[in-house]
């Protein structure tokens, strides 16, 4: 699997996801995308305590 670093905020920024609030950089957020690149889970999290569950992102691949 790979993932996304993004030091310089591009990705951030093109998708929405800037948090712009003092001592912040971005939303959290989880994608999961499946070989052929179509989204299979995505979560973005306005607060630090709504952030993606391991056991909600299995639960939604395996579902699909």
């Amino acid at each position: 699997f790979r993932l996304l670093l993004d030091p310089d905020y591009t990705f951030t920024a093109a998708y929405g996801l800037r948090w712009d609030a003092k001592n912040e950089t971005a939303y959290p957020s989880t994608f999961v995308l499946d070989r052929d690149r179509a989204v299979r889970f995505a979560k973005v999290s306005t607060t630090h305590g709504d952030r993606a569950k391991a056991a909600d992102v299995l639960k939604a691949v395996a579902a699909k």
